[in-house]
């Protein structure tokens, strides 16, 4: 059938299958371009989506992401079948780049298991590698932090301000919810002493939210459209990512 619209979207209400006619003119291609359920919603999806937003809408910009996502997908479909599974033909490959001898067919055989458990280890060392270097970034990140405060500290030895950890726990809790939002780089913080304060771009005039993590009954406030302040008690740190849509909302307001 042919259309001239250039998007569809198949649902059951749960999975959304987005389609458009990157292979044939005015008609719908087969496979979807991109293809999410609402029940697992990943970071990279919520990115693309965020193209079809009326403000960001670009019909060019969209489709060139339709190219690219429709044949990453099915080349991650491809990858994924072959660290579950490796066919005979992906273990030949393998085989022609790490075996001299010769290939009979107990020699692929013998090296299928061998194929897929080098791959599963691979896949796991990298993600391994991945986080260990998050972690210690953030905890350089930390240490950065705590020593500009002792340097604050020295140089104005009559400050009551002190950063607790409380607080710091809960900025970079604040800058992993909005990392879709902005950079991270653009979320500061000031600390007074009556409140905590995360800022957007390190303006005073653009908080994003403020924090009271002492020991006593903790709570953030986050100002609404009209600056507002609104408080909202909380029973611990870890509440705080139930914030995100509201602190999204406020950054976008200052964007």
């Amino acid at each position: 059938m042919v259309t001239p619209s250039k998007f569809a979207i198949l649902t059951n209400g749960i999975i959304y299958k987005i389609y458009t006619d990157l292979d044939e003119p005015n008609k719908m291609d087969d496979q979807p371009f991109l293809e999410f359920s609402i029940l697992d919603i990943r970071d990279s999806t919520i990115s693309e989506l965020r193209k079809f937003n009326k403000s960001n809408f670009d019909l060019e910009t969209i489709f060139n992401s339709a190219s690219e996502l429709k044949y990453s997908n099915q080349i991650k479909q491809i990858l994924a079948q072959q660290l579950d599974t490796p066919t005979e033909s992906f273990v030949e490959y393998i085989l022609g780049l790490v075996y001299t001898g010769r290939k009979t067919q107990n020699i692929k055989d013998k090296f299928k298991d061998v194929v897929k458990k080098s791959f599963n280890q691979f896949i796991n060392e990298l993600m391994s590698e991945r986080i260990k270097s998050a972690l210690e970034a953030k905890h350089e990140d930390k240490k950065q932090i705590k020593e500009n405060v002792e340097t604050e500290e020295d140089s104005e030895p009559v400050s009551k301000i002190v950063t607790s950890e409380n607080e710091l726990e809960g900025y970079f809790i604040v800058k992993s919810i909005l990392r879709d939002v902005v950079q991270s780089n653009r979320i500061t913080y000031k600390d007074t002493e009556s409140y905590f304060g995360i800022l957007l771009d390190n303006n005073s005039w653009k908080w994003i939210c403020r924090l009271s993590l002492g020991q006593g009954q903790k709570s953030i406030i986050i100002p609404d459209e009209n600056k507002k302040s609104i408080k909202y008690n909380i029973a611990d740190i870890d509440e705080l990512y139930s914030f995100k849509e509201k602190l999204t909302l406020v950054v976008n307001r200052y964007l």
